[in-house]
């Protein structure tokens, strides 16, 4: 590390909002499978170079920008350690916006590693394993995360819709009922949980949850359609 940069060190809190429109991170949205509507707040913090423009392309929402320079920050070898978690959540963030799933795993790995507050990478690990195809260690990363955060909605929500998408309907109205009793008026965790009874057969009890969705989100559906979980009327 340069003796300019060591001067220009400063501390650096990234804070990237994944919202009920439709898991947008930061101010761009990464794709439109991830419209599950889970709301979670993901700090990435350590320390970073001021007016360092490795950085700002780093953090660059757009993909092709941001991990090009991420992995450059990476292989330098000039980065402390309790920075190179913050460049890692970085990366996986953006290999999430570029629909590059399986890469985006070990990069989260390697945040947690870093020493990464690991409830919340632990959420966005577990979307990457689920959009990879992995339903299994997507559910024990929710169920992790759940361990350590008893109240946590947006855990639950991403767990309940996992169990949805398997059509293990049990589970799934299990989790969606636990979010809802924190969330009463998500509208995603709602619908969600529409979706399930219609699949048990409670056509009532789905009707009601549905049209209260989209009382609160008109467009609450369109991310159950794009993920293949409802169709269109």
């Amino acid at each position: 590390m340069s003796l300019t940069r060591a001067r220009n060190l400063k501390r650096i809190s990234t804070f990237y909002i994944i919202d009920p429109d439709g898991l947008a991170i930061g101010l761009g949205k990464i794709s439109s499978r991830f419209r599950l509507g889970v709301i979670m707040l993901v700090t990435l913090s350590g320390v970073a170079f001021a007016d360092d423009a490795d950085l700002a392309a780093c953090q660059n929402d757009n993909p092709s920008i941001g991990i090009p320079a991420c992995t450059k920050m990476i292989a330098s070898g000039e980065e402390k350690p309790e920075f190179l978690g913050t460049l890692y959540g970085l990366r996986g963030i953006a290999y999430l916006r570029a629909g590059e799933y399986a890469k985006a795993v070990p990069d989260f790995t390697a945040t947690m590693q870093y020493g990464s507050d690991s409830k919340d990478i632990l959420k966005l690990r577990a979307m990457a394993y689920f959009y990879s195809g992995d339903s299994p260690h997507a559910i024990a990363d929710y169920s992790e995360s759940i361990r350590n955060q008893p109240d946590d909605a947006a855990a639950l929500n991403g767990r309940a819709f996992v169990f949805l998408k398997m059509k293990n309907y049990d589970a799934a109205l299990a989790d969606y009922n636990a979010a809802l009793k924190r969330q009463p008026d998500n509208a995603q965790v709602l619908y969600g949980r529409g979706l399930v009874k219609r699949a048990k057969g409670d056509n009532a009890g789905a009707q009601k949850d549905m049209t209260q969705a989209k009382n609160l989100m008109p467009a609450v559906a369109d991310g159950f359609i794009q993920a293949g979980v409802d169709k269109r009327p």
